[in-house]
């Protein structure tokens, strides 16, 4: 098994590594562009781009696409997803809470860093009870800067709560995860119970794999 240095600081991405939010998220994206009138994606396209921000991810997509075409995706993907997990929460991923409050009472900090939009943060960590696990300083959202992979919103995150990068890891189910942490000096555990497969995991060399975030704790011990 690989063995990692103690942290001081876990933090986790949400779509996919905490919340199991992958089929709803690619769901809501199909229904949007039905919506819109853009032509239909393949899911697994919609599936490895999860994990950046819609405003890159999306143009990536679809080339040619206008802004006005953008600004209309957003507003009904926002409205479509919002109606969805309202009606039917997705569900925590096995062992999430107790590794949760595992690591804090161990003394070790947790935050989240994540490609939503900071109101839909705040609300998924409320519908789920963890909001007061994450003081606001400990939560990283796509308001917070460029979209993953660029290092800003996590590089933010380690000043503004007084770590360094040696002290973190950053753990993801997307490539734009791992690469937004190794950009940003931080030691990177993927999970491949998310959007990207373990293929496409091992292709940008976190420093290990696991399934689920409940399988962490044995790396260091």
């Amino acid at each position: 098994m690989t063995r990692l240095t103690r942290p001081r600081l876990v933090v986790f991405d949400v779509d996919g590594t905490l919340s199991d939010t992958t089929d709803t998220i690619v769901d809501c994206w199909q229904r949007a562009i039905a919506a819109c009138g853009i032509e239909p994606l393949p899911a697994d396209d919609i599936r490895n781009r999860i994990g950046q921000a819609i405003t890159t991810s999306l143009p990536a997509l679809v080339p040619g696409l206008t802004d006005t075409q953008l600004e209309l995706f957003l507003d009904r993907y926002k409205t479509i997803y919002i109606e969805t997990v309202t009606s039917v929460p997705p569900p925590l991923f096995p062992g999430v809470r107790e590794t949760l409050e595992r690591l804090r009472a161990a003394g070790i900090a947790v935050a989240v860093a994540t490609s939503k939009s900071r109101p839909g943060v705040d609300r998924t960590l409320a519908a789920d009870d963890l909001g007061h696990m994450f003081p606001a300083a400990y939560r990283a959202s796509a308001d917070d800067g460029p979209s993953k992979p660029h290092p800003k919103m996590l590089v933010d995150l380690l000043h503004r709560t007084h770590h360094q990068p040696a002290d973190a890891i950053m753990v993801g189910d997307t490539t734009f995860d791992i690469e937004m942490a190794h950009a940003a000096g931080v030691c990177a555990v993927a999970v491949t119970c998310g959007a990207h497969p373990r293929a496409m995991l091992e292709r940008v060399e976190p420093a290990a794999i696991v399934e689920t975030v409940r399988d962490l704790l044995p790396l260091w011990g």
